[in-house]
């Protein structure tokens, strides 16, 4: 279950696209077999350093963003980077991908914006010296400490909505009946509301009673009853 996110890249999967500038770098379009069984994963080839692709989006200062992207790249040695556009510096130069392996693997890197930062280009192959041949798809940038499940886009950046996961419970907790919740969860990001529900059992109306538990802050859990009038810890 995820909360709702937005995919502020554009083509996300289609690098041979003008919204992604081609600095020397070499790209052919559905090359492989993509991570979802689709033939629409890239290929990028670089022939000399400094050649990339790269893709400029508005941005908020002092923000954190998530940059995740799929990446095939049996050699190991491809590299990325993001620029503060506004400063004309670098967040992260020629940064080694994070994650290695053989296959389909999903990289990942959060940063802040620097003050005063309100564009960024991202660069999800950025060579150096070494010149290697990856294959790419899946691309995304989120305003998030952490990556949600990809998010396909064309000519405009895309909203997921949150999920909602709901169970009819006509007859449970009736009036004289016991009954036993549990909750295992484990929340990968930081939430910016003060109250983080995990899980939340009511009637139609808020009045019919209900039953919640939840993390208050960062630490703190709680469980409480509300019968409609009165709420009660648990």
């Amino acid at each position: 279950i995820e909360e709702a996110r937005t995919n502020l890249l554009t083509y996300s999967s289609e690098f041979d696209n003008a919204a992604w500038s081609k600095i020397g770098a070499t790209v052919t379009a559905n090359a492989i077999t993509a991570p979802d069984g689709s033939l629409t994963a890239d290929q990028i080839v670089a022939t000399a350093s400094g050649q990339r692709i790269e893709q400029s989006i508005a941005v908020t200062a002092s923000t954190t963003y998530t940059l995740s992207w799929y990446s095939n790249n049996p050699s190991n040695d491809a590299r990325f980077s993001v620029l503060d556009q506004t400063g004309a510096a670098y967040i992260v130069l020629y940064e080694a991908y994070p994650n290695t392996g053989n296959g389909w693997v999903r990289q990942s890197y959060t940063f802040t914006t620097p003050v005063g930062c309100v564009s960024i280009s991202v660069r999800p192959v950025h060579t150096t010296s070494v010149l290697p041949t990856v294959y790419i798809w899946g691309a995304q940038v989120e305003a998030a400490s952490a990556a949600s499940s990809y998010i396909p886009t064309t000519t405009a950046a895309v909203t997921r909505n949150k999920d909602f996961l709901s169970y009819p419970t006509a007859n449970w907790y009736a009036a004289g009946q016991a009954g036993t919740i549990q909750v295992d969860a484990d929340r990968v990001y930081t939430r910016e509301a003060t109250d983080s529900k995990l899980i939340y059992f009511r009637g139609n109306n808020y009045s019919d009673g209900a039953i919640r538990i939840s993390i208050i802050g960062t630490t703190t859990a709680v469980s409480e009853f509300w019968d409609g009038t009165t709420s009660a810890k648990i």
